[in-house]
């Protein structure tokens, strides 16, 4: 305890006790009227007022707190529990945001590359035909064709033209011009033909490349519509092409203007300016021409021929 405080101590008792004293002898005496009270406890306050400012003028100097001294944080009372500082997490550090890329230029859309042509082989085309000329006509006014008649075969000039019977069944029968002795190569033939009589399964027609009897090309066509392209070698019958066409075959007894072109290694096959069939084939490759009339189970078929031509190509 300082000595300042020591000595408002030792004035506050010595006060004290001289009031008690006052007020001790007072009791003792004699009691006052009732006015006297008033009296007494303004004396009293009087004595109060006195020794407060006795203890104001003691009492220490008050002490304006400095700058630093505010700044102190004040002691924490014996009753309250100081915690601990919760320690605040200094922010982090923000990353500096880096440049945004520029766009690249976008380069404009390119136009797809053309499809390649895809290559597929294809057979060459036929060469061009050639130019003809008229190497012979006939119009079966009698003289120059084979006549004659047996179990097999009929051969006469009838009705305006040149009737060819085929008695046999399964096979073909033919006539040429054997006079002309002529060999082609290249030719044309042009012929008109119909069918007499026998079954509608008969068929008639040409031959080219004619050898003999065993040797030659055929291309004809049937009373049902029927047509094909067969060569005839060691007496043995090979079709290399056929089918059925009756837009352009007529059928029946109805005539037919049949059209065959050898040319080279080609043989093509038409009916009234319908062409049905072409095959390449080199057999044969030259010889005569003639008509030929076919069966099949049955015999008796029967074919006219009327306006035979043969043109071959310019400069043969």
């Amino acid at each position: 305890m300082s000595i300042l405080n020591r000595k408002t101590s030792v004035i506050i008792i010595v006060l004290l006790a001289l009031v008690m004293s006052g007020c001790l002898s007072r009791s003792q005496q004699e009691p006052k009227a009732p006015e006297d009270t008033t009296d007494e406890s303004v004396m009293y306050t009087q004595a109060a007022e006195t020794i407060a400012v006795e203890l104001t003028s003691v009492a220490p100097p008050v002490v304006e707190p400095t700058q630093e001294s505010a700044a102190m944080p004040e002691a924490p009372s014996p009753t309250m529990e100081v915690l601990p500082p919760t320690s605040t997490p200094l922010p982090t550090a923000t990353s500096i945001p880096t440049d945004t890329p520029l766009p690249t230029n976008t380069l404009p859309p390119t136009e797809p590359p053309p499809p390649t042509a895809t290559w597929t082989a294809t057979a060459p085309p036929p060469p061009p035909e050639p130019s003809f000329v008229q190497a012979y006509y006939d119009s079966f006014a009698g003289g120059f064709w084979p006549t004659r008649s047996n179990d097999q075969v009929v051969f006469r000039y009838t009705n305006g033209g040149y009737q060819v019977q085929n008695n046999v069944v399964w096979d073909m029968v033919y006539a040429t011009r054997s006079q002309l002795e002529l060999q082609f190569s290249d030719l044309r033939i042009e012929v008109r033909g119909s069918r007499v009589q026998g079954a509608i399964n008969g068929y008639y027609g040409v031959t080219c490349r004619f050898s003999d009897g065993q040797h030659y090309y055929a291309l004809v066509v049937g009373s049902d519509g029927w047509y094909g392209i067969g060569r005839k070698i060691a007496n043995v019958l090979v079709w290399l092409a056929e089918g059925k066409n009756t837009a352009a075959v007529r059928t029946g007894s109805a005539a037919n203007m049949i059209r065959a072109d050898c040319l080279g290694d080609r043989l093509t096959l038409w009916a009234n300016d319908n062409k049905l069939a072409e095959v390449q084939d080199d057999t044969y490759s030259a010889g005569s021409f003639g008509v030929v009339v076919g069966t099949r189970e049955k015999s008796g078929y029967e074919a006219l021929f009327d306006d035979y031509y043969v043109f071959t190509p310019t400069g043969q």
